[in-house]
């Protein structure tokens, strides 16, 4: 028997003072603070800053990963991070932004420079009638028109075809530049039909043309205006008689002037003449 009463807390006390002076004890830890929003933000930055070259897509992760950054900041999380991820976004929102700017405008520009009339507006029958006529068509005309007697030179209804000869890029660029001054010129050229329907009637046609023969017909550049040689003012005309639009054509051809008239958005446009002799489908 001990001779010593014992406290029924005997044993108990120190560890009670423990847990009762610690300040932990029995507190819920709160939930960890996640980085995931700043490493996005970074990562979407950096993606825009290396693919700023290709138009929109460039911009959207440059502007996501602003906005990722900018809410990973504001929440506390990786405070240098986010920063530097706000940096790079906008700096590659920047670039994106004028490299889609200037697709954007180029692509207008090409659209523009592609429509070259407005296919109700293109007749075989209001051409000038004479020369003085063909000249003076520095006005812009509602109705552009073909016909063989609009010509600074006669246009006779046949003619020798080994007198024609082919034509160099530069030499075809020179003509479409200043059609007047190669006015009677007998050259081989090729080119696409663009239009060729009851708006051109049977014997004009719009022709995007080349020097040399193009397997792909979007090659062909330069607009003009083909009227058939033959025609006699009733629509009987066999060079042109065979042809249908989208052929890839082969022309035998005389420089007969220019033409301007409207375009379909607007302004007006400049565009070199021939008188068919041959077409040739390719």
């Amino acid at each position: 028997m001990s001779m010593y009463p014992q406290d029924p807390r005997q044993g108990y006390s120190q560890q009670s003072s423990y847990y009762s002076n610690n300040p932990y004890y029995g507190q819920p830890q709160g939930p960890k603070n996640s980085n995931v929003l700043a490493i996005v933000g970074i990562v979407l930055a950096s993606l825009g800053l290396l693919l700023f070259w290709i138009p929109f897509l460039g911009l959207i992760l440059a502007i996501a990963g602003v906005a990722f950054a900018c809410i990973a900041l504001g929440r506390g999380q990786l405070k240098a991070l986010s920063i530097t991820g706000i940096c790079v976004a906008s700096v590659a929102a920047l670039i994106s932004l004028l490299v889609t700017g200037g697709f954007l405008v180029r692509s207008v520009v090409d659209a523009s420079s592609s429509t070259t009339t407005d296919p109700s507006t293109a007749s075989a029958s209001s051409y000038s009638s004479s020369a003085s006529a063909e000249s003076s068509s520095s006005a812009p005309t509602s109705t552009p028109t073909v016909s063989p007697s609009a010509t600074a030179t006669p246009v006779p209804k046949q003619a020798d075809l080994s007198t024609f000869h082919e034509v160099d890029d530069r030499e075809l660029a020179l003509i479409a530049k200043s059609p007047k001054t190669h006015v009677g010129e007998k050259i081989i050229i090729n080119g696409s039909v663009t239009q060729l329907d009851s708006a051109t009637g049977p014997c004009a046609m719009r022709v995007n043309i080349g020097a040399t023969y193009q397997p792909q017909t979007y090659y062909y550049e330069t607009n003009s205006i083909v009227f058939d040689s033959s025609d006699d003012g009733k629509d009987k005309c066999p060079t042109l008689e065979p042809l249908v639009q989208d052929d890839n054509v082969k022309l035998w051809v005389m420089v007969g002037g220019s033409e301007t008239y409207d375009t379909q958005i607007g302004g007006s446009t400049t565009v070199p003449v021939f008188a068919a002799f041959k077409a040739e489908i390719q």
